[in-house]
């Protein structure tokens, strides 16, 4: 059915189009042979002036997000810093809108380390840190993720602060004419 409306997704706040009056499938990519990858939580849907049920279900889950990725980022600080690994860390690029997998690779080959970070496909040396001893270099890593860790997490503060907001303040509303 063609949509004659268009409302506001309640969990990304943008506008779709409603055919059969609820949210058309949005926020996914298309995969290189034509099949969706990923779509908005709000999808298909009722839209926000309809109702807001999936937007109160999303702010139980993302309280308990918060509480889990705050425990997780003290955690990380307080690691044993010779305990080295290889992590994968999403950070946001504002360019492009969305989030880029950050890898750090740690290797240890007696008393020396050796670290190489990839973002985006560019490698960069830990060479370029200068000499440091292995742990001021582990913790210098650790603390960069962590301070990505920190802003990913106050991102996700602030959108439950809106989201709280918009559910206390709603009332049905008119659904836009396409």
């Amino acid at each position: 059915m063609k949509a004659t409306h268009k409302g506001t997704c309640q969990i990304c706040e943008r506008g779709q189009k409603l055919p059969n009056n609820i949210l058309a499938k949005h926020g996914y990519t298309v995969a290189q042979y034509g099949w969706f990858v990923g779509t908005c939580r709000g999808a298909e849907y009722l839209p926000f002036e309809r109702d807001c049920s999936i937007l109160k279900e999303e702010i139980k889950h993302v309280q308990s997000y918060i509480k889990d990725e705050t425990k997780r980022i003290v955690e990380w600080r307080a690691e044993n810093t010779t305990n080295l690994n290889i992590v994968g860390l999403k950070r946001y690029s504002r360019k492009e809108y969305k989030y880029k997998l950050t890898q750090v690779t740690f290797k240890k080959i007696g008393d020396q380390i050796t670290s190489n970070w990839e973002m985006d496909g560019q490698r960069r040396s830990a060479n370029e840190f200068g000499k440091v001893s292995v742990k001021q270099h582990i913790d210098y890593h650790r603390e960069q993720i962590a301070k990505g860790m920190d802003n990913s997490l106050e991102q996700t503060k602030q959108w439950l602060i809106r989201a709280q907001d918009r559910v206390k303040n709603w009332s049905p509303k008119h659904l836009r004419i396409v």
